[in-house]
């Protein structure tokens, strides 16, 4: 699963969990994902999102667009099932 996080209305803090292994906020230059800065995620299993303005963000999940509701989140995604918000903070 190949996630694409693009901050295309404005910046937003980020924190992503592929698999199991947390990105490193300094291997992409986070914590906060700058406007038009864009984040590629990829993972077998699952994927764990959390953001601090998920209504800023664009996001594509193989390809396809994924709508967020709401400002600050926390998701979860499964390949072939849509996302799951979940008050899980990890």
């Amino acid at each position: 699963m190949t996630m694409v996080i693009t901050a295309a209305k404005g910046p937003s803090w980020l924190r992503a969990i592929a698999d199991g292994v947390v990105m490193k906020a300094s291997d992409w230059g986070g914590p906060i994902l700058e406007r038009g800065k864009s984040l590629t995620v990829n993972a077998v299993n699952e994927i764990y999102l959390r953001t601090g303005d998920a209504s800023a963000l664009d996001i594509t999940v193989n390809g396809q667009p994924v709508t967020l509701t709401g400002s600050v989140g926390n998701w979860l995604f499964h390949p072939g099932q849509p996302p799951e918000q979940t008050p899980e903070k990890r």
